[in-house]
This record gives C-alpha cells, structure tokens and sequence, in this order.
C-alpha cells in the first residue's frame, strides 16, 4: 500500500541514479541493499527484511518464514503428545527420528508404562509439600511462595501475610546460663 509505493518511488530515483553514473563510469548503486534469498526470486531489495529464524535476507513479498519455507520455522515450538488413554506426556527424548505416532502407539502397547515423561512435582512428597498451605486450598502453584513469617508454602491467591491470616512462628529466645 503505502509502503509499496515509497518502496517503488525508491526504486525508480535508484534506477535512474544508475543509470547516471554509468554513464560517468562511477559505481553503481544496484549494489546497495541486498538480493532476496528466496530461490525463486532474488530480486534485489533496498530495504530487506531479515527472517527472525534463519536470518537470511528476503524482500516484502517473503519475509514471513511460511513464505520463503523457512527450515527453521518450526524451531522452538516444542509439542509433548499425551495419551489419549492415561492422559500422561509421552517422552519423545528417548526414540528420536521416529514419528510422534508411533511412539504414542509403543506407549499404549507397553500398558501406559513405558516412555512417560516425569513432572518436576511428580512424587507425592514434593507434590503434597508444594501445595498451598492455606486451609481448603487444593492448588499446587508452579511457583510457590514462601511465607517467612509462618514458615510455609503459598499459592499466588494466598501469598500474602493477609490473605492466608498469617500466624508467625513464636521465636524462642535462647535459654542462657547464669
């Protein structure tokens, strides 16, 4: 739109001035910028983008990585599959280059044993030591806050001192003898 036409207005002063200085055996500035590095394309652009994911240089019309096929575009999405029948997250580490299908399958098969990922709060103590201490509250906060005062753990909705009716543990003074 607007952008396209300033680019177009560009293009054509540059062309001009190229043509100008070829004439006087000057350098040509068709070398600024750079050329697109789809292959399909090369087209030289003044003003390219730089992909985030492969960071080559392309033009307007692919700069997204779905439009220059970026082999990077699927770098840092991460999926962990569950079990459709344990809803367990299936570790895909182990048995890397096979599909995701047939490691979900190998899972099903071995009983909902084999290949399960384990939490970071996966064993009972931990889980039911990272709960929130105030009463009735059954959250398990991925961060949970520590009450200096009390001596416990919180969740985010009972952090403060106020809202979980802090009660400090009573320091006991040193026994000393006279």
């Amino acid at each position: 739109s607007h952008r396209a036409a300033e680019l177009n207005k560009l293009k054509r002063r540059v062309l001009l001035l190229c043509v100008i200085m070829a004439e006087s055996e000057e350098i040509c500035l068709m070398n600024l910028g750079k050329r697109c590095s789809y292959a399909e394309c090369r087209r030289q652009d003044f003003l390219p983008f730089q992909c985030e994911k492969c960071k080559q240089d392309f033009c307007q019309h692919h700069q997204s990585p779905s439009s220059h096929q970026c082999i990077n575009a699927n770098l840092g999405n991460v999926v962990i599959p569950t079990c459709p029948l344990c809803n367990q997250p299936i570790d895909l580490r182990r048995s890397r280059g096979k599909s995701i299908d047939a490691q979900v399958e190998r899972h099903i098969l071995s009983g909902c044993t084999e290949q399960v990922l384990p939490l970071p709060s996966e064993a009972a103590g931990r889980r039911r030591a990272s709960r929130c201490a105030y009463r009735h509250c059954r959250a398990v906060p991925l961060v949970p806050f520590w009450c200096s005062d009390c001596q416990r753990n919180f969740c985010v909705r009972h952090r403060s001192a106020y809202d979980h009716r802090c009660a400090p543990v009573p320091v006991v003074p040193p026994v000393t003898c006279h």
